[in-house]
């Protein structure tokens, strides 16, 4: 299955726009989604330490997921980790994009952030309660 978005399409001949529907940019791609659109943007700018904004906003798609999927920091004085908080946010990201575009939903920046928290907590608490595995032990023969 392949996620499409307003450029995709577009260049699929599947509609005549390919514009963000949220910022009017002119073509409205992947990255553009969850990253580079204005609310988007306004989202991560909230969340994303000032020192790593650069670096955060310039890296191409998949150098820019694995940064931060790979990521072992905290985020801020939270007692999870960011690629937890990163995923959700994302995901939340395309949701609204979603709901904006199928049913004009709207969402504000404080509300998403304050349920990526509640979520990303939520998966911590549930994520701890169970026994971690022992790590695999390789014997050599």
């Amino acid at each position: 299955m392949i996620i499409t978005w307003h450029g995709e399409r577009a260049r699929r001949h599947m509609t005549n726009e390919g514009h963000c529907p949220r910022c009017g940019a002119v073509l409205e791609l992947g990255l553009h989604v969850v990253r580079d659109c204005s609310f988007s943007r306004m989202v991560w700018l909230s969340v994303v330490p000032e020192n790593a904004q650069s670096l955060f906003f310039l890296l191409p798609l998949g150098d820019w997921l694995l940064c931060n999927l790979k990521s072992s920091i905290r985020w801020k004085s939270e007692k999870f980790e960011w690629q937890s908080f990163f995923s959700i946010l994302c995901w939340l990201l395309w949701k609204g994009r979603n709901l904006f575009v199928f049913s004009n939903g709207h969402s504000c920046v404080q509300k998403l952030v304050d349920t990526s928290i509640t979520w990303t907590k939520s998966y911590a608490k549930s994520n701890s309660a169970w026994p971690q595995p022992n790590p695999l032990v390789l014997n050599t023969w």
